[in-house]
């Protein structure tokens, strides 16, 4: 049977627009891929080295976890930055797994500025309220002077909080928070969640990049950390979360492996409050 020559046509006029969308749809990729750093990759590997680790492709945040990353790709000298991360939070409230104050908030990463480290950029999550919060160093409004006083009493910076409340449990999450001078928004699976203009301009850094904090931890996984120098678009963002979302998974295997080592973490503990001096 042949084909008529208006269904051959429209056929072909389908087939070119569903190519025109996968050239548009690879192009994104590559551009967005230019511009993103995953910076987990070198912690995969430290995971990989332990042979007993039941899955090397997902990192958990439980009690004594801390790694830092520096790698010259995260470098920037402007007032620039995107941070996306990809993340699962468990929904045990206050349960064994947990060696610090349920109600403190917990550093998922944190970028320290000055030498006391008392301003830094961090994104936490506080579990007994169910927040997202990210903090940002600025400026501190009002100091003028030119000794250098300010300066090593740290009185020169200050800094603001950003909070997200509802972040869904048990469920993979993308986060973006992107920095683009004093104008913050924070994206949460691809839809804006929260957007504030600073006080006045954040204070941006070089430093390494530090990645949960020894018995301080939220009760969560991390699949992938990026990191852009540049303000990536809602539409890169879609791209990212298209490209990475589907690849993770939690082996039940990880979770058994982590709560006997925090048994084994908490035994010791008790040990050494109880054993004689």
């Amino acid at each position: 049977m042949l084909l008529s020559p208006d269904f051959t046509r429209q056929f072909t006029v389908v087939i070119c627009f569903i190519l025109f969308l996968l050239i548009i749809i690879l192009v994104l990729y590559h551009n967005t891929t230019q511009k993103i750093v995953v910076l987990t990759e070198e912690l995969f590997k430290e995971q990989m080295k332990k042979k007993d680790f039941p899955q090397t492709d997902i990192l958990p945040l439980f009690n004594d976890y801390e790694s830092s990353i520096f790698v010259e790709e995260i470098l920037n000298d402007n007032l620039i930055e995107t941070y996306v991360l990809y993340i699962y939070f468990e929904n045990v409230y206050g349960n064994e797994l947990w060696l610090s104050n349920f109600n403190t908030p917990k550093n998922i990463i944190r970028r320290e500025t000055t030498k006391s480290s008392q301003h830094s950029f961090k994104i936490k999550y506080k579990p007994n309220l169910n927040q997202l919060i990210i903090t940002i160093p600025i400026k501190r409004l009002g100091v003028h002077s030119s000794s250098n006083k300010e300066e090593t009493l740290d009185l020169n910076y200050s800094e603001e909080s950003i909070i997200v409340k509802g972040i869904k449990m048990q469920k993979w999450l993308q986060i973006a928070v992107t920095i683009n001078g004093r104008e913050v928004d924070i994206y949460i699976d691809k839809q804006l969640r929260k957007s504030q203009l600073l006080d006045n301009i954040p204070i941006l850094n070089n430093n390494k990049i530090i990645v949960g904090e020894a018995y301080k931890n939220a009760n969560c996984y991390i699949g992938k950390i990026e990191y852009s120098p540049f303000i990536l678009s809602t539409t890169e963002l879609k791209a990212l979360y298209l490209r990475n979302m589907k690849f993770f998974s939690i082996d039940p295997m990880l979770r058994d492996y982590i709560y006997f080592k925090n048994q084994e973490i908490k035994e010791s503990i008790y040990d050494s409050i109880n054993s004689p001096s």
